[in-house]
């Protein structure tokens, strides 16, 4: 729903938001996976503009090395760019993007889920080229541990909430097929008190017909044993 979408916007935004206030100067982002890992369903962060995550939206994750954030995710462990512009690894779009929103190096922390599998990465945008230094690693270690429990407790919520509106939407389809049966039930009962009257009503017509033959068959008897005396 609305109301859900919202608040792991809120969640999630808040986890880099937090990595910045712990290093002071660095922005950060959290990529979400599909539930199927099979792309970037969206992108969460308080410093980058929307304009960054717009783009990142639906890039497919996969072997290819597209840029830092799929990977990371594709092998489950953490991948660096000292240098975006010089880093030929990645797609030159990637690379374009990221220098268009003054990011010149990263680190890309897998965000681990209950599975055992990579269903997000945690982004830290440097501003020059550099490589992550200790401080910042056990940041982004930090933020993905807390990211993850995030992701895990909304789509938990989420799949109690679909549950919950099939076992509705079952019980509905039940309801209206107790009712149907219900239906054919009666028509049968109204049916066989039809049949059961006109059962009656036949037996009474016998009977009312074989009183009616009794008496011209026994005067016709008591004629036959009057014709066999006489002879």
């Amino acid at each position: 729903s609305i109301d859900n979408d919202v608040q792991q916007e809120r969640c999630l935004s808040a986890v880099p938001e937090s990595a910045s206030r712990l290093s002071p100067g660095l922005r950060a982002c959290v990529l979400l996976a599909n539930p199927q890992i099979r792309y970037f369903e969206d992108c969460y962060s308080a410093q980058l503009p929307s304009s960054f995550a717009a783009a990142i939206r639906r890039v497919p994750i996969h072997d290819t090395t597209f840029g830092t954030c799929g990977q990371a995710v594709f092998k489950g462990e953490a991948v660096a760019c000292e240098s975006i512009a010089t880093d030929a690894r990645w797609a030159q779009a990637w690379r374009w993007h990221c220098l268009e929103h003054g990011i010149q190096a990263c680190h890309s922390e897998p965000v681990g889920g209950r599975s055992g599998q990579t269903i997000a990465s945690l982004m830290l945008c440097f501003e020059e080229p550099r490589l992550i230094n200790a401080w910042e690693r056990d940041v982004a270690k930090f933020a993905s541990a807390v990211a993850s429990v995030a992701i895990e407790h909304e789509r938990r919520d989420r799949a109690l909430r679909e549950g919950e509106a099939r076992f509705h939407r079952l019980a509905d389809v039940m309801s209206v097929r107790l009712d149907e049966q219900r239906a054919v039930i009666s028509d049968y009962q109204r049916a066989d008190q039809v049949a059961r009257s006109a059962s009656e009503r036949k037996d009474e017509f016998l009977a009312i017909l074989v009183h009616e033959l009794r008496n011209p068959l026994a005067g016709l008897a008591s004629a036959a044993n009057t014709l066999e005396k006489t002879e």
